[in-house]
């Protein structure tokens, strides 16, 4: 099914929408004047959430480990053990995730940050093991 937009230019990639008449065929109705502003206000706000909602998970982030701690497949505590984080050391975060609940140095928290591991492989740590904020100081929900 194809329907028209006479005189616009529709490109998502670009957000840039623009429209002058609606036309339809024998598969879609034909639309009131008003239907193309209406069409395009609602592509814009779904286009425009899509870029929004999508760039921040794309965005990677420098953390740093203040303590010894594991590194899992799952952010899980009986998820296998696949490497550690440091003190000091410096990883890539992709994004937290709320997970089991651990408890050390005091500390209690449930949320975990994806790291981005050599080879291309992705990891979980405990974001209490991680400087900064109950997330790690990554703002990307996974």
């Amino acid at each position: 099914m194809t329907c028209h937009i006479l005189g616009s230019v529709i490109s998502v990639s670009q957000l840039l929408l623009t429209s002058s008449s609606w036309t339809g065929d024998k598969a879609c109705p034909t639309a009131p004047p008003s239907a193309p502003l209406t069409i395009v206000g609602a592509l814009t706000a779904l286009a425009g959430t899509a870029v929004l909602g999508a760039s921040p998970a794309l965005a990677d982030r420098d953390v740093v480990a203040f303590a010894h701690g594991g590194i899992h497949a799952t952010p899980a505590l009986a998820g296998r053990v696949i490497g550690a984080v440091d003190p000091g050391h410096h990883y890539t975060g992709q994004c937290w995730t709320t997970g089991d609940l651990v408890k050390d140095h005091g500390i209690s928290n449930p949320n975990w940050v994806r790291l981005k591991l050599a080879g291309g492989a992705t990891g979980y740590v405990p974001a209490l093991y991680l400087k900064g904020n109950d997330k790690g100081n990554v703002p990307n929900h996974c």
